[in-house]
C-alpha cells in the first residue's frame, strides 16, 4: 500500500490529499496497482479523459511501432535516454503533463516493458467509470446484422438500466454452431461442440 500511495504521490501534483481516489472496479496485480494509481492522479486533477486519450495512442503506438517497441524493451539503453525520448513523443501530441510524468514513473521503475498491460487496466477502469460493460460474443460463423442485434437486445436483462454494453464479436468454426457469450462475470457456453462433448460424456458415463 505504501508503495502505491508513493506511485500516486509521483504522479499528483496535489498535496491536499494523498488518499487514492476509489475506481469504480478493481484491478489486482502491478498493472491494477498502477493503473490505480493514474485513475487517482487524474480524477484529482479533473483530466481523466485526456489523460485515457494520451494513454491510448501511446499504447497504439508502442504495440505498432517496432522501433519504439524495441527501445522500451532495450535492456542496455539508459532509462533518462528512454525517458527523454518518451517525452519528446508526448510532447509533440500535446499530452497533458500528467500522462509525462505517468511514463517517467513508469522508466524510473524500470515498468516501460508493462506499459501496454497497465494502460489496458487502466481503460478497464475507465470503461467502468463509463458505465460500459464489455461483453464478447463468439460464434461459429459472422451474425448477421439483424442477428446482432436481436443478441444486443437479450442480454440487455444482464446489465443495469444506467450500463452500457459493448460487445465484441468473434468466429471461431471449432464451436460449430450456437454461441458462447462472455459477459462480466458471466460465461454463458451454448455452442454445439460444447452439447455434443456432454452428450459424448454421458454416454461413456452410461457404458
Amino acid at each position: 500500500m505504501l508503495c502505491l500511495l508513493l506511485q500516486v504521490r509521483c504522479l499528483s501534483t496535489s498535496s491536499v490529499n494523498s488518499d487514492l481516489v476509489k475506481a469504480p472496479i478493481k484491478v489486482f496485480g502491478v498493472q491494477g496497482r498502477y493503473a490505480h494509481a493514474i485513475f487517482s492522479a487524474a480524477s484529482k486533477q479533473k483530466c481523466l479523459e485526456k489523460v485515457e486519450k494520451d494513454l491510448v495512442e501511446m499504447k497504439q503506438s508502442i504495440d505498432g511501432d517496432i522501433q519504439l517497441s524495441r527501445l522500451i524493451a532495450n535492456p542496455f539503453m539508459k532509462r533518462q535516454v528512454k525517458r527523454g525520448i518518451l517525452e519528446d513523443l508526448l510532447k509533440k501530441r500535446n499530452a497533458h503533463e500528467l500522462s509525462l510524468k505517468f511514463f517517467g514513473v513508469l522508466t524510473s521503475n524500470n515498468r516501460l516493458g508493462s506499459a501496454s498491460e497497465i494502460i489496458e487496466a487502466f481503460s478497464r477502469i475507465m470503461g467502468a467509470y463509463r458505465g460500459e460493460v464489455s461483453c464478447t460474443i463468439t460464434t461459429a460463423k459472422k451474425l448477421s446484422n439483424d442477428q446482432l442485434k436481436n443478441v444486443k437486445d437479450s442480454l440487455q436483462g444482464f446489465i443495469n438500466k444506467n450500463q452500457k454494453l459493448q460487445v465484441t464479436t468473434e468466429v471461431e468454426p471449432k464451436i460449430i454452431g450456437g454461441m458462447i457469450v462472455d459477459i462480466e462475470d458471466k460465461y454463458i457456453d451454448m455452442s454445439i461442440a460444447t452439447r455434443i462433448k456432454k452428450v459424448s460424456q454421458a454416454m461413456d458415463t452410461a457404458t
